[in-house]
């Protein structure tokens, strides 16, 4: 689980909240004041951290929060995220990466599937947008080679994603 160096743990899932999918978030070492409700929360999912905004939240003394979470709007969903940890992604303090809009996009028999439009930085599962508006992950074991002159990357990517 090499992505976790790049998250802290801030939080874990102590209990649902009524019926329309809030959660109540127990905080370890972190006070709930100190979250930034612009940036996203991430729970892990079959290995991968998915983020969540905070779309609504109101303190429960000074180590808890009531919060409703984007995308979790039942009992049933809330239910799922009992007992897992709420990280938040720490600064990023690595070099800069090339700027990838406009870069040709090559799959791994060198046929070009697209141009580069945005690059969607979620951490420990980074992604591209292409032109034809499909996102294909960009994860460093999956990236076959980057010429940074040509403007290309060839990617492996994984069969039926393009389909």
């Amino acid at each position: 689980m090499d992505w976790k160096r790049n998250f802290t743990t801030v939080a874990r899932i102590s209990s649902t909240n009524g019926n329309a999918g809030q959660v109540v978030l127990s905080f370890l070492s972190f006070f709930p004041e100190d979250l930034n409700y612009e940036e996203p929360v991430y729970i892990e999912f079959d290995g991968l951290p998915v983020p969540f905004f905070i779309d609504d939240a109101q303190p429960r003394g000074n180590s808890k929060l009531i919060a409703h979470l984007t995308d979790v709007n039942c009992l049933k969903d809330a239910e799922e995220l009992l007992g897992k940890e709420v990280m938040i992604a720490l600064e990023s303090e690595t070099e800069e990466e090339p700027d990838l809009i406009g870069w040709s996009v090559f799959d791994q028999n060198g046929n070009k599937v697209g141009t580069v439009t945005d690059f969607i930085d979620i951490p420990g599962n980074p992604c591209l947008e292409l032109d034809s508006k499909t996102v294909i992950p960009a994860a460093e074991d999956l990236i076959l080679d980057i010429n940074e002159d040509g403007q290309a990357i060839h990617l492996t990517i994984p069969e039926g994603l393009l389909d």
